[in-house]
């Protein structure tokens, strides 16, 4: 008996295996998106704070 034919969707997706998410196109398994939002906020705020500190003179040359 032959196999029944296949849609290009379903051959993709039996290509790709059952780890990735057929509806973003991107792997199931990961770095969730609230840990790489929140790492990017951190950075941002600690950039800031840097920024901050040399403006205003807690921190950089001339300070001794």
């Amino acid at each position: 008996m032959a196999d029944p034919l296949r849609s290009p969707e379903e051959a993709d997706r039996a290509r790709r295996g059952p780890e990735q998410d057929v509806s973003r196109g991107t792997p199931s398994r990961g770095t969730p998106r609230w840990v790489v939002v929140v790492g990017i906020v951190l950075a941002i705020a600690l950039l800031g704070l840097i920024v901050f500190l040399h403006l205003s003179g807690a921190i950089g040359p001339g300070i001794h």
